[in-house]
């Protein structure tokens, strides 16, 4: 381990220091959800790594993950997946949980926040990218299964799709989390989870999510 990789390990251990220091007290109400706040300054907490990583192949396909344009968009097939074990891994070593609205491509740096259209019924989502992927031919997303039950295609299982890097939105999230925070405490303070702030930003910018939940929440009145 060199010089500043040192240094950025006391730095990482200095910031989770103060979270728990400042747990429970740090989670404040929102408009929406709870989010972590320490002098003003919002954090996350995720279990998983800021990564790009190396290129790999898939099918014979050589895929290399990189930085892209702010405006990046993609058009393709989505399909929706899921994992044998709860606790397995993201490519960003993140834990996978199909309840959370996360998704797997082939190239964007992980975590990346993205707008996802189905464009067969124009629902539309907001995602984090947290794992590489998808591993089907000709597939250019694969969603968590909550999303592709918020995007309506859970029965047929792959749906055309219109993807955006929402860059603004990544770097603000990049500005906020802190990584290689353990499950254990990220479990007794969900409120501060990436999956609800995620979920913070589909209300804010009123994709199907909010809908849904606006809905539900009148069957219950």
């Amino acid at each position: 381990m060199n010089l500043f990789q040192k240094i950025n390990m006391q730095l990482i251990g200095f910031a989770v220091s103060i979270l728990l220091y400042n747990l429970p007290s740090i989670c404040i109400a929102a408009q929406n959800n709870s989010i972590c706040q320490i002098n003003k300054q919002l954090l996350i907490m995720s279990e998983g790594h800021y990564k790009i990583g190396k290129p790999y192949k898939i099918n014979g396909k050589v895929y290399s993950p990189r930085q892209v344009a702010n405006n990046f968009q993609q058009v393709g097939y989505a399909s929706w997946y899921s994992c044998k074990n709860s606790n397995s891994k993201t490519a960003n070593s993140d834990t996978f949980n199909p309840s959370h609205l996360t998704a797997a491509h082939h190239i964007l740096p992980m975590p990346s926040i993205i707008k996802v259209t189905n464009l067969q019924n124009t629902r539309t989502l907001i995602l984090m990218v947290n794992d590489r992927g998808p591993f089907a031919k000709r597939r250019v997303l694969d969603i968590s299964k909550r999303g592709a039950e918020l995007l309506g295609f859970i029965r047929q299982g792959i749906t055309k799709v219109k993807i955006e890097l929402m860059h603004s939105e990544t770097q603000k999230l990049l500005n906020m989390i802190l990584f290689n925070i353990p499950k254990s405490i990220i479990a007794k303070n969900i409120l501060c989870s990436t999956d609800y702030y995620i979920k913070s930003l589909n209300m804010k910018h009123k994709t199907s999510y909010y809908y849904i939940m606006l809905k539900n929440k009148r069957k219950q009145q």
